[in-house]
């Protein structure tokens, strides 16, 4: 089964970031409708479901207002799992950080994308949530070398501010980046894959990704919703994520081969062996 899901409850983001699809091709503003978003959580819930429940896919995930609510109701419902989202920070506050992880969040994100002034500035907002909530554990840089995934537990409280100011310089110079990607040819101007890669991918072994009309959908790269998978209105997570059409990217991936259909344009390189 799934370690980690990914809900898209709101479809859009507030900036275009060059290495990002965001703004690059017209995307209706809408709100997962509420009792999608319920039907996703129930459906965890009836799983028992203690892995990652991350409620943002391919948007920002702050744009919600309901997003204290939305956290409140997974963690009611799946009371062991780790929530997580990740935010660019133009929305947020003191006010809605302390709301945010009063409802249930354990985790949460800030990158800095403009520059340095704007890290400071969103590491001075972190230090006065925190002061304010002393629960909660400040971290920041762009990789925590202290952070260890296995001493994460439903009652760890988490905020990471992140300098991303350098690492989107380097894609705007057309820089080499290690863990830049094309999103699966999503993103204008990055590497074009003229062949399939002869790589696996961990994650449609790890990973479910749903989108704000309540269907599951292979990858995050999947910014069109290329390759549905299935949807929840019709059949539960468990029986998507064990399908026909699951178990086929997968056999595929396991060989190495990526000839079907989105990834086949997809650069990225993987964390893990499948």
């Amino acid at each position: 089964m799934f370690t980690r899901i990914q809900i898209q409850t709101v479809s859009w983001c507030n900036r275009s970031c060059a290495f990002c699809p965001s703004g690059k091709f017209p995307v209706d503003k809408t709100f997962m409708p509420l009792d999608v978003y319920h039907r996703v959580i129930d459906q965890l819930r009836d799983l028992n479901f203690d892995g990652r429940i991350s409620p943002y896919l391919m948007n920002e995930s702050l744009l919600d207002k309901r997003l204290p609510d939305l956290i409140a109701y997974a963690r009611k419902q799946c009371p062991e799992s780790w929530i997580a989202i990740n935010t660019n920070g133009d929305a947020l506050s003191e006010s809605l950080a302390g709301r945010l992880f009063e409802a249930g969040l354990n985790c949460m994100d800030v990158n800095a994308y403009d520059d340095t002034s704007q890290y400071e500035a969103y590491l001075a907002l972190a230090e006065r949530i925190v002061e304010r909530h002393p629960e909660i554990q400040l971290t920041s840089g762009y990789l925590d070398p202290n952070f260890n995934a296995s001493d994460l537990t439903r009652h760890s409280k988490r905020l990471h501010c992140r300098d991303m100011s350098d690492w989107t310089r380097r894609f705007n110079d057309k820089l080499d980046i290690a863990d830049m990607t094309n999103r699966s040819g999503n993103v204008p101007g990055a590497t074009h894959v003229a062949e399939p890669l002869a790589l696996d991918c961990e994650r449609p072994f790890q990973q479910m990704y749903i989108n704000h009309h309540g269907e599951a959908v292979l990858c995050c790269n999947d910014w069109r919703f290329e390759v549905v998978m299935g949807d929840t209105a019709e059949s539960p997570l468990h029986e998507i994520w064990n399908n026909d059409k699951y178990r086929t990217y997968r056999e595929h991936l396991q060989r190495q081969d990526r000839h079907l259909p989105l990834c086949a344009s997809c650069d990225y390189r993987g964390t893990s062996k499948v």
